[in-house]
């Protein structure tokens, strides 16, 4: 039977202006006239993943931007918290007017079963998902695992693409996406004072070394150990992005204590190392940071510092982390953000910096076909030499030829990497099943 719905007038016009804004990129007015749920009817829906229990939740944000940039682009969203009950029966729910394809940060909820628990949820209902990572598969190997024609791991870092690709796909590849910066945010109208901004939770690497040492069998320990201070070496020593995940493998394959973990049998075993020491890495580059810095004012929102707290040095302050939806005053002092990436591109934190039009400082790289990449050069840094250093005492000195920098940099960045085309890319790789 084919079900009928009659339109006012006012309804009709503003379902017509919608779909010409989307034509021609522009915005629609907003309309009370019941036209919103009338016309969401019509259209397939993109269902977005949320999970707000995550470290200073940075999803619901993101979720946030994410929804706000599909709808720019034409689509439909719903999003869905996996905390509840009840999150599976209401992605069905909505699979009853049609789902275009789902989209996950991380790959949080790809693990559900269909109620029988032989199929994938997302295989057997044939809704596509594409789970878009910043973090290596190392990481929560469960968030990687899925592997069908209805599903897409995308990465951030075209390093960790290889490492998928063999340890983790057999049905469909992996692929590389490039972060954009989703939506400006609306400006805030006051600088705050003189000083850095590190915003990172860490794990002491010492606690890291000491955890190895008194808790792990001594073969184990003297090769994570010895992996540690190449790593270190290496990423104090090197002038250009070091990739960690090689200088892992390699170490593995000359190690008597680790080349058993290369066993396809080990494979968590093997997981497990690259997981922690990549996060050893990151650890690492942070607090070098921090100490490398210690003539330079910086304001350090996050947990773990306590031995640097305890150095009581008058230079760095630091404060609780703040959740991600109420942490925007963080990249509105004068000298701006310091960005830790952990992976080779920009990293979030430098992404929101350019949503605000507020000046960074990131060991991020730039891919090589960005325009004019060297006249940049001054907002990216090295822990190499006195590189951090001599960027920051540069900031000190010019502060408004920085944020100068920053804010051109920031309108390159956009007209190189849209959201609209992050928004396409997503939607084509979800199209192919």
């Amino acid at each position: 039977m084919v079900r009928m719905l009659l339109l006012t007038e006012t309804q009709t016009a503003w379902i017509f202006q919608r779909q010409t804004c989307f034509k021609w990129h522009r915005r629609p007015e907003p309309c009370s006239c019941g036209a919103v749920e009338l016309a969401s009817a019509f259209h397939m829906k993109v269902i977005i993943l949320n999970w707000k229990l995550g470290q200073n939740d940075p999803f619901t944000h993101g979720n946030r931007k994410l929804a706000k940039q599909l709808v720019d682009s034409g689509k439909w969203p719903v999003q869905i918290e996996i905390t509840e009950n009840n999150w599976q029966q209401k992605i069905l729910d909505e699979r009853k007017n049609g789902i275009e394809f789902a989209v996950t940060y991380q790959g949080i909820g790809t693990g559900i079963m269909e109620p029988g628990g032989k199929e994938s949820f997302w295989s057997h209902y044939r809704i596509p998902i594409v789970c878009i990572h910043g973090d290596h598969p190392a990481h929560n190997p469960r968030n990687h695992v899925l592997d069908h024609n209805y599903c897409t791991h995308l990465y951030v870092d075209d390093d960790f693409v290889p490492y998928s690709n063999k340890y983790f796909r057999k049905v469909r590849s992996a692929e590389k996406i490039d972060l954009p910066v989703l939506r400006a945010e609306t400006p805030l109208e006051k600088i705050s004072g003189k000083y850095f901004v590190l915003a990172k939770n860490i794990t002491d690497p010492a606690v890291m070394e000491e955890t190895w040492r008194s808790k792990c069998a001594k073969a184990y320990s003297d090769g994570m150990l010895a992996i540690a201070e190449e790593l270190k070496g290496r990423l104090t020593r090197d002038k250009t992005y070091v990739n960690l995940h090689d200088v892992v493998d390699a170490n593995i394959e000359g190690s008597k204590d680790l080349c058993g973990l290369l066993n396809p049998e080990s494979f968590d075993a093997f997981n497990a190392i690259h997981s922690q020491l990549d996060f050893y890495s990151r650890n690492f580059k942070a607090v070098s940071l921090v100490k490398a810095l210690k003539d330079v004012p910086i304001r350090i929102y996050g947990s773990g510092w306590e031995s640097l707290k305890n150095e009581k040095n008058l230079n760095h302050e630091f404060r609780p982390g703040l959740n991600a939806a109420e942490s925007q005053e963080l990249y509105y002092s004068e000298y701006g953000i310091l960005d830790v990436s952990p992976f080779k591109g920009l990293h979030d934190r430098s992404i929101r910096a350019m949503a605000n039009k507020t000046p960074f400082l990131s060991n991020g790289c730039l891919n090589k076909d960005f325009p004019d990449g060297e006249k940049y050069e001054m907002l990216f840094y090295s822990l190499s030499g006195n590189d951090l250093q001599e960027k920051c005492r540069a900031v000190m000195d010019n502060p408004c030829e920085h944020r100068s920098l920053a804010v051109e940099f920031s309108r390159r960045f956009q007209e190189k990497y849209p959201g609209s085309d992050f928004v396409a890319a997503i939607a084509r790789f979800a199209s192919i099943h």
